[in-house]
């Protein structure tokens, strides 16, 4: 597949942006060094009333951005990395939340907007923190 033909997904397009601040590191203990252990649930929805079956994930197959699996979705995903860097500040053992994706939809190569996606994230958050 051609990448001019590829429904960029918020990972991707986070991947190909520069940080301003600081670097990026793939390497979960290095981002979270407080952190000994994180299990993260996550579900989604179409209409946000049916669910599909719960994906858990441990802290090495963590990115900053879960994508969206809706194929017309454009930067579509759940920014990850923002919750988990806000329940390390406040030192929150547990987390849950329902939000949008924060794509939109379009023509299969991108040059229309037809409207926020409708996809929805169910997530549950638990951290291990060192010391505890």
């Amino acid at each position: 597949m051609r990448k001019r033909d590829k429904t960029l997904k918020a990972s991707d397009v986070f991947n190909e942006t520069t940080d301003r601040f600081g670097t990026r590191t793939n390497n979960f203990d290095e981002a979270y060094p407080s952190v000994d252990d994180v299990k993260i649930v996550v579900q989604q929805s179409l209409d946000g009333i049916r669910w599909s079956d719960p994906d858990t994930y441990g802290k090495f197959m963590v990115g900053e951005f879960f994508d969206c699996t809706v194929r017309n979705c454009y930067n579509g995903g759940f920014h990850i990395g923002q919750l988990l860097r806000e329940m390390i500040r406040n030192r929150e053992p547990e987390c849950d939340v329902e939000k949008p994706c924060r794509g939109y939809e379009g023509s299969p190569k991108g040059k229309k907007r037809y409207g926020s996606c409708l996809n929805r994230y169910k997530i549950n958050v638990k951290i291990k923190y060192k010391n505890q």
